[in-house]
């Protein structure tokens, strides 16, 4: 019974319904492929799949009074037709237009790519799983990385497009191959999972630019940085990323050959021209990648302990020091995303489902859901996390299950009033509820179970 009234309340909720009204409105659900299903309107079925990590409510109980069954919600997902990369950008485009007018014009706006695990250690039969590695905690498992490049301007950071990674060889895939017709959308996303990060940060970052993403840098971490990549990069866009100490990586410097750690104590060590600051000491210098472009690489030095330094990459030569290491701090958002978006919205332990269709469309609700909460977190007066947002929308939502809980014990007991015996028809009626859901009307000793439990 709480279940359905929470999931009722749904369509009270102002935040929610203006998201969806503003930014995923019925035209583009059609342009992308998007068809109704069981009588249910597509926009209807997204909003209910966005609200689900705010109520706490696995997709499995999310049925209630003029709701569709769950089965119409699993086939919404699992439609291979529905184009979901070419959503995110519909909504992602008229959301960046509307934070750019928020920000100021000399603050630079940056692409930003990086990967990040998903973990199926417990699955076998899921589609294309794969044997990876996970280079933070230098352990295998079973699962994807999932390739993301965003936008950000410094204070937000919107999603535009991501690919689910698999293992390229056959040998270390454990699940089945995906099928689906060739003229079907997830078809390219299937030929996606097995390429090259390398190779797909090119491609999604010419299909950003031509949808007229404004944006001045694209920043990437070491695991990206090979001089072939750079040298794809370098005529889209400048690039800003850190390098790999790598001494198969080759620099040359007038007419001599210095690897990274070379050329820092060819260059660098010992020198009197740097810039100092409170965390570091910068010195930049102009070099010839083999293979690669010419870049300008920024060599950041700890103070107390010079044996600990990086080396970041530019292939803007008309930036400062200081302004190379501003453009690269903004890449820290991604990993704020990444973070949130699997404590708070559902990355991870949402979706159970074997098919590589519904996995693609789940995540892509993901990205929806971060970015509602970027365009609530900009529309606040004060600053609050990506977290704070997503509790105070759980808080309304709690507060609107809970005031119509009362509505209908008021109702109820108004009609046990007009009987003639009322005490004893009250005392059945409390025996009722408690009877259905002890937890949630022992109110004299569990007070705080009348709301939902939120991931600290």
């Amino acid at each position: 019974m709480f279940t359905n009234i929470q999931i009722n309340c749904l369509q009270n909720v102002s935040w929610l319904r203006k998201w969806t009204t503003q930014f995923t409105p019925a035209r583009i659900s059609s342009q992308c492929g998007f068809d109704k299903r069981c009588g249910a309107k597509p926009t209807e079925l997204l909003r209910d799949l966005i609200a689900l990590a705010f109520i706490d409510t696995p997709l499995y109980l999310l049925t209630g009074n003029e709701r569709p069954n769950r089965s119409v919600y699993y086939e919404f997902l699992g439609k291979g037709e529905h184009n979901w990369s070419k959503f995110i950008y519909l909504v992602a485009t008229p959301l960046i237009a509307f934070l750019t007018e928020l920000t100021s014009s000399k603050q630079k706006k940056v692409l930003i790519v990086d990967d990040s695990s998903i973990k199926r250690n417990r699955s076998k039969k899921v589609d294309y799983l794969g044997h990876q590695f996970d280079h933070t905690d230098k352990t295998y498992f079973r699962g994807f990385r999932m390739l993301n490049l965003c936008w950000s301007d410094g204070h937000s950071l919107i999603p535009l497009e991501f690919e689910l990674l698999t293992n390229a060889n056959p040998k270390k895939r454990f699940g089945p191959d995906p099928v689906y017709q060739a003229e079907h959308a997830i078809a390219k996303r299937i030929a996606s999972s097995t390429q090259k990060a390398t190779s797909l940060i090119v491609s999604m970052v010419k299909n950003a630019l031509s949808k007229h993403i404004e944006a001045d840098y694209l920043v990437f971490d070491s695991w990206f940085s090979h001089a072939k990549t750079l040298l794809q990069l370098a005529p889209l866009i400048p690039v800003v990323c850190v390098v790999k100490k790598n001494p198969k990586q080759l620099y040359k410097l007038g007419k001599r050959i210095f690897t990274a750690n070379g050329l820092y104590r060819h260059a660098v060590v010992g020198r009197k021209h740097f810039v100092q600051h409170t965390w570091g000491r910068l010195q930049c210098q102009k070099v010839q990648m083999l293979n690669g472009p010419t870049v300008k690489l920024l060599f950041i030095t700890d103070v107390e302990n010079r044996k600990n330094w990086t080396v970041i990459a530019s292939t803007d030569m008309s930036l400062s020091a200081e302004e190379i290491a501003q453009i690269y701090a903004k890449r820290w958002h991604i990993e704020e995303f990444f973070k949130n978006a699997k404590q708070h919205l559902g990355v991870q332990h949402e979706c159970e489902s074997r098919k590589f269709a519904v996995l693609i469309a789940h995540l892509s609700i993901v990205l929806l859901r971060y970015m509602m909460l970027e365009f609530a977190n900009r529309q606040e007066k004060d600053e609050k996390t990506i977290p704070g947002i997503f509790r105070a929308h759980k808080e309304e939502l709690q507060a609107l299950a809970v005031l119509t809980c009362i509505q209908i014990i008021l109702f109820e007991v108004t009609q046990l009033l007009k009987t003639d015996n009322p005490t004893l028809n009250i005392t059945q009626l409390c025996q009722k509820y408690a009877q259905l859901d002890p937890t949630q009307f022992n109110l004299s000793n569990q007070t705080s179970n009348l709301f939902f439990k939120s991931e600290s």
